[in-house]
């Protein structure tokens, strides 16, 4: 990887002295950055270009250099574009040059992160440059990211949404940056519009399956979500009855801080009176809950008391128990507990509410009534259907809004996710599938999931 370097031999030796990994994280940064310069030029090859720096990242976060699909030096040529017109490489070339001053900048400031790993592990150092803002200068950024805003199209949504988390220093989750990367070489070679048709089925999975339920026909034709099938331990129904018991304690007293309309008790009286046959949204609510309980003691807004312990310690136990004898749910926590959903603008989020509604008119039971009420939690949408808000957060409650939000934020996009690719699976007995599936495919384009890890 030296000759990426070459017009910079101390750069060059620097970086030839960097361990393998390090070498990797700034391989993959320098290649995203010259990427923003180059985009205009050769695109038959451009999804190729685009896997350079992709595969490097993912190669460096899982540790196996088989992700990296053999790049080397030669790479650079692709990376410019050698396959294009005489005339358009020697452009591209000049635009190189002209750029080369401030990457040189940037460089050095990957360099210089990179070489404190001396005083810590390769994989950590290199851990922070990636969770790192991918532009040393504010111009330099501001004039890759409009080259890369410039494209159109539905198959550049998701490039966009990889290259302004590079710029952020936020990853995309890991794993689906894994599952694109591991796309066959032969299906690359398609074009970019083919690897945008992949790549969205892959975000709709990963999306899909932040919620163990899936999405069926009812007896009456309409959509509706049927929970996990459970495995239920022998003292679960003794635990739910403990948390129920431990509640009643805690909010029966008003020295507690918990009255029965505050956010906590009508989390959890929720998931015990409605949602009994679903463990995935029972674990889920309990452990939103016991996090929240668990703030508001270490910030004072109620107090520490023996009743308020005890429910803390029952909601953890019952939702351990669910995950123990439930390993996808588990899996599932671990996978929630590594990433999370980027805010989305308003006009987006409204787009989503739409889309939301109208998978509500086709839908019935829990599914369309959680998703007339979830859509209200996304970013800036406006009750309108007279209603006051269903939670009434106390003690963290800028907090308490946020945590209510976030659930709800991954319930509708999961939710969605999971009727598109339903709507797809059975477009010869869905009758609105067709436009169902167009419209949810364009509005999960615009979700995003990042690495939650910093």
């Amino acid at each position: 990887m030296q000759r990426l370097f070459d017009w910079r031999p101390d750069l060059a030796e620097r970086v030839s002295k960097l361990p393998e990994l390090c070498r990797l994280g700034a391989f993959a940064r320098y290649c995203a950055r010259t990427i923003a310069f180059t985009t205009a030029f050769d695109p038959k090859h451009q999804p190729l270009v685009w896997l350079l720096p992709l595969s490097a990242l993912v190669a460096f976060r899982f540790g196996n250099q088989s992700h990296s699909h053999g790049i080397q030096d030669s790479d650079f040529d692709v990376l410019i574009g050698s396959p294009g017109s005489a005339g358009d490489r020697v452009r591209l070339h000049q635009e190189i040059e002209a750029f080369r001053e401030l990457e040189t900048k940037c460089i050095e400031h990957d360099v210089g992160v990179l070489e404190r790993y001396t005083s810590s592990s390769p994989s950590a150092v290199t851990n922070r440059l990636i969770n790192s803002p991918l532009f040393a200068l504010e111009e330099y950024e501001e004039d890759a990211t409009e080259r890369i805003e410039q494209k159109t199209g539905q198959s550049w949504l998701f490039w966009k949404k990889w290259f302004r988390s590079l710029v952020r220093g936020e990853p995309l989750d890991w794993q689906l940056q894994n599952d694109i990367a591991n796309i066959p070489d032969d299906e690359w070679m398609k074009g970019i519009d083919h690897i945008g048709g992949l790549i969205v089925h892959l975000e709709s999975r990963r999306l899909a399956g932040n919620i163990k339920e899936k999405i069926e026909f009812s007896s009456t034709g309409r959509l509706t979500v049927v929970p996990q099938a459970f495995n239920e331990t022998q003292h679960l129904g003794q635990l739910l009855v403990v948390v129920r018991d431990t509640l009643d304690l805690a909010s029966g007293n008003l020295r507690n801080g918990l009255p029965h309309d505050c956010y906590q008790v009508q989390v959890i009286d929720r998931a015990l009176t409605r949602y009994g046959n679903d463990p995935q949204r029972i674990e889920m609510d309990f452990e939103r809950a016991k996090v929240s309980l668990m703030q508001d003691m270490a910030e004072d807004s109620i107090p520490v008391s023996a009743a308020n312990r005890d429910l803390v310690q029952a909601l953890g136990d019952a939702a351990g128990s669910i995950r123990e004898s439930n390993p996808d749910i588990a899996a599932n926590r671990e996978r929630l507990n590594r990433i999370r959903l980027s805010e989305l603008s308003e006009e987006d989020a409204e787009k989503v509410a739409e889309v939301a509604v109208s998978v509500a008119e086709i839908s019935e039971g829990t599914l369309k009534e959680d998703l007339l009420e979830d859509r209200f939690r996304l970013p800036g949408v406006k009750r309108d259907d007279g209603l006051p808000d269903p939670v009434v957060p106390i003690g963290g409650a800028e907090r308490n809004a946020a945590l209510e939000a976030q659930a709800a934020q991954l319930r509708v996009y999961s939710r969605l996710a999971k009727v598109w690719l339903f709507a797809i699976e059975n477009k010869e007995t869905v009758d609105v599938a067709g436009g169902i599936a167009s419209v949810i495919g364009a509005v999960l384009a615009i979700v995003t999931m990042v690495s939650a890890s910093k």
